[in-house]
């Protein structure tokens, strides 16, 4: 049963494929989408990769070039391919559902199907702050892990002075 669970993770978008099955989605009633992160969001994700307030509670700098964030996918590719902090891991895109825009991405760390436990990241462009976009992109993963892939456990880490992340969470 957990190799099959697991599977999910790696076949299954949290929510459905909307863009093929727009009507029998989570997504019918919310305002974004999710797809699995890859190159087609480079241009997208490069826009508020570079705003320096993007990386206001982050480790990283902005990127510099394009490049930059063409590197940044290929490494979060690598990090499905191969795991990441112990365990599985995905990322995918956050799109506005009105336009298919890539928005933000989010995705889960340190997946460990024997414990039922994941980490989830998240990060939006700062010209959707405070739009609810993040909180809906959440709620369709949170639903994903607790309701398909079975998991107990959801943590999350973000700085003590990240106020509205910690909002979100609670």
């Amino acid at each position: 049963m957990c190799e099959k669970i697991k599977i999910l993770i790696y076949t299954k978008i949290p929510g459905g494929e909307y863009e093929n099955n727009k009507e029998n989605t989570l997504f019918a009633d919310r305002t974004v989408y999710l797809t699995k992160l890859n190159l087609t969001g480079l241009n997208e994700m490069y826009e508020y990769s570079k705003l320096p307030v993007f990386y206001k509670y982050y480790e990283y700098r902005p990127h510099k070039t394009i490049n930059n964030t063409k590197e940044y996918i290929l490494l979060l590719q690598d990090r499905i391919n191969n795991g990441y902090h112990g365990g599985e891991c995905m990322y995918w895109f956050i799109r506005l559902k009105s336009t298919g825009k890539v928005i933000g991405s989010i995705g889960l760390v340190a997946v460990d199907f024997k414990r039922k436990s994941a980490e989830v990241g998240l990060g939006i462009s700062p010209e959707y702050w405070g739009k609810g976009h993040i909180f809906e992109a959440l709620w369709i993963l949170l639903k994903y892990c607790f309701d398909e892939l079975e998991l107990e456990r959801i943590s999350a880490l973000t700085r003590s002075d990240n106020i509205s992340v910690i909002r979100l969470f609670e």
